[in-house]
């Protein structure tokens, strides 16, 4: 039975490259299949991640080897290697990469040059559990986007690497769905090294971790007026790690000066750092409804 692949129609929505005729398909194991063009290969398929992790990986690459045998090096430093499976998977890919996991990873597209991922499933889209969930949630993705989508991903390609560095009293917005955003409060930057030693013995949280308080508010714009949003009640804040806020994927929207309220929001009861703002449209909904909140 074949395994599972993204046709070259779903390729172009996501931003990869497409597969050609003149390539050859590789199995190089039951985890890993390639494509050659001549000796060099373009894109690299994966289905495990981990022993009890399965899921679709696709990646496109440039990697030179002799004869398919030899990875040649990257550098006039490096050194040629035998080509194996572990060693080729150590190689960083080039543009775009899909995946899809099938254990509470769902599905993602992540931008090698900005290191962000710029598309992703929600929640609401359902669960990912296998190969069939995967080509549903594409069909979906394909057939729900506008007619001027190619012009919103070409910009989203030609944008550059940006760096952004968060302050107590900023407003980052996070997606909660494809076209609606949340905003959350970052109420504590990234810790120095005494206050990090002063804590370390209690908490499991990382020396990068930001704490922030996502407000009960969901918008279809990041135009939003922000002192109105910084009114609004909060959900229990959270230690989060710095980097989606760093490489720009949770942008900086504004900065308010913490107010006194703000200031007393008690601190995560959760004392180790998740790896995003953990909470959905969902959550967010439904907080504002059990606390009779305005929307």
């Amino acid at each position: 039975m074949d395994l599972f692949e993204l046709s070259n129609h779903q390729r172009k929505f996501f931003g990869l490259n497409p597969t050609s005729d003149s390539w050859e398909k590789l199995v190089l194991d039951d985890a890993v299949t390639v494509y050659y063009d001549r000796e060099k290969i373009v894109k690299i398929l994966k289905y495990k991640f981990a022993q009890s992790e399965s899921g679709y990986f696709e990646y496109d690459t440039d990697i030179d080897t002799l004869h398919r045998k030899i990875l040649l090096p990257l550098t006039k430093r490096g050194k040629e290697q035998k080509l194996t499976v572990p060693r080729l998977l150590k190689i960083k890919g080039c543009g775009l990469q899909f995946s899809g996991t099938f254990v509470g990873g769902g599905i993602h597209v992540y931008d090698h040059k900005r290191n962000l991922f710029f598309i992703r499933s929600y929640f609401e889209d359902g669960p990912i559990k296998n190969y069939e969930d995967i080509n549903l949630w594409v069909e979906n993705y394909i057939s729900e986007s506008p007619h001027n989508y190619f012009i919103w991903l070409e910009k989203e390609l030609e944008k550059k690497r940006t760096i952004q560095t968060a302050i107590k009293g900023d407003v980052i917005a996070f997606k909660v769905s494809r076209y609606e955003y949340g905003f959350a409060r970052i109420l504590k930057g990234i810790w120095n090294k005494e206050e990090y030693f002063q804590v370390a013995g209690k908490l499991k949280i990382h020396p990068r971790s930001l704490t922030v308080a996502p407000y009960a508010f969901v918008s279809d714009t990041l135009d939003i007026d922000l002192d109105e949003l910084v009114l609004r009640e909060t959900l229990p804040s959270i230690y989060v790690f710095d980097n989606e806020v760093y490489h720009s994927e949770m942008p900086i929207v504004g900065h308010r000066s913490l107010t006194k309220k703000e200031l007393d929001i008690p601190p995560p009861t959760k004392n180790s750092t998740s790896v995003t703002i953990f909470y959905t449209k969902t959550d967010i909904l439904n907080f504002i409804r059990n606390n009779n909140l305005p929307a």
